[in-house]
């Protein structure tokens, strides 16, 4: 089952990477946008198509989560999270003709997560978030311990022919290696997205897409040692990124564990464009 998974997404991405006039676009970033992209970032930056140290490298976040416990009678929800990337340096469209889907991966990062879910109101929910984790680089001994920390306000709104979904918080992550070296980052984001049923179901579910918009700014983007600057320009400040998605309401399932949405989407900035693949909710 795993290896029919890490297929299609190896097949989606290259087809992603080989679409004419994307290439160029995707990789490489810019050696300041490369430093938003250490792969042990890879659990908060999201599935995508990155230039790490020269290289390209395919990213996939598989975001497994389970709900815990819903709020009740003044006690919070709780849900645990599970994200785990994979990563492929240099693959490329021609490489699945020649070789085949790559049997070993070149990068893997996995961590745990427990959120907290305090209604306020009606509509609006306060949602503390905290992860610690693990990153490797299989074969050239790089390891990274992973840690993050969120705190995000969500509302949801249902109408007649669409539900909208609204967040707006604040992120931050970091990185340390096995000599001790440091790297975080802090952001601010926002993002607003509609959803509409499709009339058909998935696996017993009703069938539903989405379109959103979120905006971040980096107001502590991560720095040297951990990762090098090959120029002094200033990190992309601000960027913005707008997909489409389509999965289920409730998720559907497979041997009980909730199946992620999937789609598509577009992160730009000042000398930054990547398209990517999205796995799991928008935001």
């Amino acid at each position: 089952m795993l290896h029919r998974l890490l297929q299609a997404l190896v097949i989606l991405g290259a087809a992603l990477a080989a679409t004419p006039g994307r290439a160029a676009d995707a990789v490489p970033l810019s050696s300041s946008e490369a430093d938003l992209v250490h792969f042990a970032f890879a659990s908060q930056l999201g599935s995508g198509i990155y230039s790490v140290d020269g290289r390209t490298l395919q990213i996939y976040r598989l975001p497994f989560s389970w709900r815990i416990a819903e709020p009740k009678d003044g006690r919070p929800g709780l849900r645990l999270r599970l994200p785990a990337t994979i990563g492929l340096f240099d693959f490329e469209a021609g490489d699945l003709v020649e070789e085949g889907i790559p049997d070993q991966l070149d990068t893997l990062s996995i961590g745990l997560g427990v959120e907290l879910d305090f209604p306020v109101g009606e509509r609006w929910h306060i949602v503390p978030y905290g992860e610690a984790g693990r990153a490797w680089r299989v074969g050239d001994g790089d390891d990274y311990a992973t840690y993050s920390a969120s705190l995000h306000a969500r509302a949801e709104y249902p109408m007649t022919s669409a539900r909208w979904r609204l967040q707006a918080g604040l992120l931050w992550a970091g990185i340390e290696d096995l000599y001790g070296r440091r790297g975080d980052f802090a952001r601010v984001e926002a993002g607003a997205e509609s959803r509409w049923t499709l009339g058909f179901d998935i696996a017993g579910e009703t069938a539903d897409a989405g379109v959103y918009l979120v905006a971040e700014w980096y107001i502590d983007p991560p720095e040297e040692p951990v990762i090098t600057r090959s120029l002094t320009s200033d990190a992309s400040a601000q960027q913005f990124e707008v997909g489409v998605t389509l999965g289920t309401e409730p998720p559907a399932r497979l041997w009980r564990i909730p199946l992620p949405r999937i789609g598509v989407a577009w992160r730009f900035g000042s000398d930054l464009s990547v398209f990517r693949i999205v796995f799991g909710s928008a935001f």
